[in-house]
């Protein structure tokens, strides 16, 4: 096909009526037809070249679990609730919570919303028993500062 270089001329595509393009309906002449649905188009559309980038990012999204609170030192429970963490987990798992202060099982998936996790997000800790977490501790060290003891003792 030659370009169109006639500013006179106007190019036109036929839509049927899902609002497709109906192939090879494309017509230039100087004014839209008037029976069927036509919608002008840029007619120098073959050589007007553009590059188009889409960056598409995934929305944050939150998975909601029903777990059971581990004790650090013996692995009993000490509770259960609900946890929201930013990344998927593996139900059947047990991992660290995010200050390191508590064992979390993950007994199963509650739902999924849209959205960032708030709060309760779990470190990526997972294992198959409770005994393979370890959970931070804490070493407190007291330091002392040297004393001098001095005794006088009178003469005789």
């Amino acid at each position: 096909m030659r370009s169109n270089n006639n500013n006179k001329l106007k190019a036109f595509v036929r839509f049927d009526g899902s609002g497709r393009i109906i192939p090879s309906s494309l017509i230039v002449q100087a004014f839209k037809p008037a029976v069927g649905n036509y919608k002008e188009i840029d007619a120098k559309e073959c050589c007007n070249y553009t590059t188009t980038t889409t960056t598409t990012t995934a929305a944050p999204m939150t998975w909601l679990y029903n777990t059971l609170l581990l004790s650090c030192e013996d692995c009993t429970v000490d509770g259960s609730g609900l946890y929201a963490n930013g990344n998927e987990l593996i139900v059947g798992e047990y991992y660290l919570n995010n200050f390191g202060t508590a064992k979390i099982f993950i007994v199963s998936l509650f739902s999924i919303v849209p959205g960032p996790a708030a709060s309760n997000i779990l470190t990526s800790s997972g294992a198959t028993t409770c005994e393979e977490i370890v959970c931070l501790t804490t070493t407190t060290t007291t330091t002392v500062a040297p004393t001098t003891t001095s005794t006088t003792t009178p003469a005789p």
